[in-house]
């Protein structure tokens, strides 16, 4: 299996653009509580189930 993502974040933008994004995104869907340590990446997150 392949996995292949493009960033939706433009080269240069802030780091702050990134996780105010994600954050909402969680926060919309009630999942707040599933986000890790975000310092490497603001969408890591941690779940019982597989993506």
């Amino acid at each position: 299996m392949v996995a292949y993502f493009e960033s939706i974040f433009s080269e240069g933008a802030s780091t702050e653009e990134p996780e105010d994004i994600f954050s909402n995104v969680f926060s919309d869907i009630a999942a707040s509580k599933d986000r890790v340590d975000t310092t490497k990446n603001p969408g890591m997150h941690k779940t019982k189930t597989i993506d």
